[in-house]
């Protein structure tokens, strides 16, 4: 279910980084992957989250940084 929270970054460093602490393995396939969709301008994640942090970021307590 998509939230209601869309996040745009303009820092390359920073969106691996996020990846990375979402649990992304940072095979070469991945890397590919994520380099290419910068490249375009185009992408997505899955977020794998407990109950707690969705219902957070739902209703709009959770903040991204």
């Amino acid at each position: 279910m998509p939230l209601p929270r869309r996040v745009i970054l303009d820092d390359k460093q920073k969106l691996f980084e996020m990846a990375e602490r979402g649990g992304c393995k940072f095979d070469l396939e991945a890397r590919q992957a994520i380099n290419h969709a910068i490249e375009i301008g185009r992408g997505g994640v899955w977020l794998e989250l407990t109950e707690e942090q969705y219902q957070r970021l739902r209703l709009g307590a959770g903040k991204l940084r």
